[in-house]
């Protein structure tokens, strides 16, 4: 709490340091504007938006856990009905997963989505093989400001959510509350020049009766990012992404638990050409994942996806298909 307090002094200092707007020059007598030669210039501020803090490590996330990785067969069908909604089937067979007594063969199962998409609202529900049932809703409150709520239902009432979230978007700081059953908090963060932003989270687990503190900072230099985080938890986390050309990223990350010590590093890429995208991920663990997406024609894609654990002798492989826009 006390670090997010002094990040909102800092801003509040910043705004109150701003130089007063010039005052409007007086006109000429030929209708121009008589500005003199030595007036000085207003400096424009150079801080960019640095995002929501949640967000602070999307690139090396998304290059590293965004790989879509399934088992057995997988069929999606995107069916448009009309210009904002949208209503997604998706159909999974042979899918393998792992119980008490090893792996074992997934019952076929089918997941419905319905999704609607306005100029300031966005809408999805689903409801899942497996009984649960998901809504998402993101709108739009103000110029400035904009509020989501998740909500999460099951068969297991462990598993209920329900979350509603408000984002204040500033001209170079963003800051976040949350409020849920499982978890309510607040973070902060502010980018101190054109490369560096630093945040932190202060965050209240309610069934586990526990509070953290987390804090983070990003460096960004041209098409190279460096961010570390550190959690009151014991949780220490470090990345660094590339862009390495304009169709390849690379990205790479550590993270460690200062209570057992147990660390893990993994490193990745993601491959973009004009109809198809590949990404690909090895980590300390001895796991190699990949997948292919390949865009066959406006409406039809194909995905493949394979993982090995070498430390279990475990491997995957999965084969989708997807029709419609």
């Amino acid at each position: 709490f006390f670090v997010i307090l002094v990040l909102l002094l800092l801003q509040v200092a910043n705004t109150m340091a701003m130089p007063m707007p010039t005052p409007i020059p007086p006109v000429s007598n030929n209708g121009g504007i008589a500005v003199p030669q030595d007036a000085p210039v207003a400096p424009s501020s150079s801080r960019p938006y640095p995002g929501k803090y949640e967000d602070i490590n999307a690139e090396a996330r998304d290059c590293l856990q965004g790989i879509d990785l399934f088992t057995g067969l997988r069929l999606k069908v995107v069916r448009p009905v009309g210009q904002a909604l949208a209503v997604v089937h998706n159909l999974s067979m042979g899918a393998t997963g792992m119980t008490e007594k090893g792996p074992s063969q997934i019952p076929p199962s089918y997941d419905l989505q319905v999704n609607y998409g306005g100029k300031k609202a966005f809408l999805m529900g689903g409801v899942f093989g497996n009984g649960a049932v998901i809504g998402n809703a993101m709108f739009e409150i103000m110029p400035n400001v904009a509020g989501k709520v998740s909500a999460q239902f099951g068969a297991n009432s462990q598993s209920d959510n329900l979350t509603a979230t408000a984002d204040y978007h500033g001209k170079d700081f963003n800051v976040t509350v949350k409020v849920g059953n499982n978890e309510c908090g607040a973070s902060y963060l502010q980018s101190i020049s054109e490369k560096l932003a630093v945040g932190a989270e202060l965050g209240y687990m309610n069934k586990a009766l526990e509070s953290y503190v987390s804090a983070s900072a990003r460096y960004t230099s041209g098409k190279r990012i460096l961010g570390v985080q550190l959690a009151s938890y014991g949780a220490v986390t470090g990345w660094y992404t590339m862009k390495a050309s304009e169709k390849l990223n690379l990205c790479a990350d550590f993270q460690m638990n200062t209570k057992n010590f147990d660390a893990v590093a993994s490193a990745g890429y993601e491959y973009k050409l004009r109809m198809a995208q590949i990404k690909g991920q090895v980590n300390s663990l001895g796991r190699v994942a990949m997948s292919s997406t390949e865009q066959i024609n406006p409406i039809c894609s194909v995905t493949l996806a394979a993982e090995v654990d070498y430390s279990q002798g475990d491997y995957k492989f999965g084969f989708g298909f997807g029709f419609g826009g």
